[in-house]
């Protein structure tokens, strides 16, 4: 069954780049959850790869005001040790325990992804929301570094021996998804790749990353949660169907084919029936109807292989059909229709029925889920609240 920590989705690129500005910064004290993080300057060392995080809603007092995504680089302590040593520069929005780094890319990254949300707006409306987006995203950042500083410095005292083997894990998952989104974008080669994620302001290591933690994080939650998942009853499903019904109801829908045969085609009425007898005795024995619309069948319908417009009460084409077609079960086929300049044979191959899901063994599984998703996030709200509680959070300008 799907965990909710083991769901690894991938991240889409927007077109759409955002400035931002800020000009705050604060440190929030160990037993403190702050109102929001606010943004970064001092450098503690770097630690190994960063990465992704689970979502927990942000409530701040104020709006954040974000980091301008300007150029702005500085070299963490500990970066140059000697000549030879390579300068790593970012630029730090957030650390953790004095140790843990949140870079101003990485949130940049994030923001970018959601640029659908403000992108239309303008003035103080898109400023407004470019903050509040910002404030979700570094939020989200802080709480993922949050739960893998617990995860690392645990592995580390308790069982350093399988850090590698961890990290080895989360690149393999974090390889997966890089290639399944590379055929999302239809991009056939690695340069391409790079190349489309360079266009968009994004790094390819950079995103990475952002999947290689996203793994890990998923790994360590699922290992603290897996055994506190509480049983869900049948009685407690029923409950839960009763007490939602609403969220349960579905309207008329069809899915459907047509296969059209025109009078114009033949020299009488009569030869058209013909046809349309033979075509519908096809169907009748189990013949694609996709392939018989279009090898044998007329208009617009054999052009379409034999789709059906339409999928709801006052959306089917041609309109005359539609309560044939919501007569209709599933797998089940029309008789020969007459209409005004031909034959018409209607397949219906999807349907679902107005009124309220039955509790079917489907349905049941997806309500059990839901429930213990919702028993885990309590769990885990209550987590993530104790590492707020338990570190130190500093977020600079």
């Amino acid at each position: 069954m799907d965990r909710p920590f083991c769901r690894l989705s991938l991240l889409a690129v927007p077109l759409a780049l955002v400035c931002l500005g800020c000009q705050t910064s604060s440190t929030v004290s160990r037993g403190q959850i702050p109102d929001g993080p606010k943004a970064p300057t001092g450098l503690p060392p770097l630690l190994e790869p960063l990465g992704p995080a689970p979502v927990v809603p942000l409530t701040p007092t104020e709006p954040l005001k974000a980091p301008a995504l300007a150029p702005t680089s500085v070299a963490p302590a500990g970066a140059i040790e000697t000549a030879a040593a390579a300068v790593v520069q970012v630029k730090v929005v957030a650390t953790i325990a004095g140790e843990v780094i949140i870079t101003e890319d990485e949130v940049a990254m994030m923001v970018r992804e959601r640029a659908m949300d403000y992108i239309e707006l303008t003035g103080d409306a898109r400023t407004k929301k470019e903050k509040e987006v910002y404030r979700e995203e570094l939020r989200k950042l802080i709480e993922r570094e949050l739960i893998l500083h617990e995860f690392i410095t645990k592995i580390k005292k308790n069982k350093p021996q399988v850090m590698d083997e961890l990290w080895e894990k989360s690149k393999q998952t974090a390889e997966r998804q890089m290639k399944q989104f590379r055929q999302m974008v239809k991009l056939d080669s690695e340069e391409k790749f790079t190349a489309f994620l360079q266009s968009k302001g994004t790094e390819p290591k950079l995103f990475r990353r952002f999947f290689e933690r996203q793994a890990l994080t998923a790994i360590f939650l699922d290992s603290i949660f897996k055994d506190k998942q509480r049983s869900v009853s049948l009685s407690q499903i029923d409950q839960y169907y009763r007490d939602h019904a609403k969220e349960f109801r579905v309207e008329d829908r069809a899915k459907w084919q047509l296969l059209f045969v025109s009078n114009s085609r033949f020299n009488s009425v009569a030869e058209a029936k013909q046809y349309a007898d033979w075509l519908a005795e096809q169907v009748g024995k189990g013949v694609d109807v996709a392939a018989l619309a279009k090898k044998y069948g007329h208009g617009d319908s054999a052009l379409r292989e034999g789709e059906g417009l339409g999928t709801k009460r006052g959306e089917f084409r041609p309109a005359e059909l539609e309560e044939t077609i919501l007569s209709l079960k599933a797998g089940e086929t029309s008789k020969v229709i007459a209409s005004a300049n031909g034959f018409q044979i209607v397949k219906v191959t999807e349907r679902d029925m107005a009124g309220v899901r039955p509790l079917d063994e489907k349905l049941q599984t997806a309500i059990k889920n839901a429930m213990l998703d919702q028993s885990v996030k309590v769990e885990r709200d209550k987590f993530v609240a104790e590492l707020w509680r338990k570190h130190t959070v500093t977020v600079v300008p």
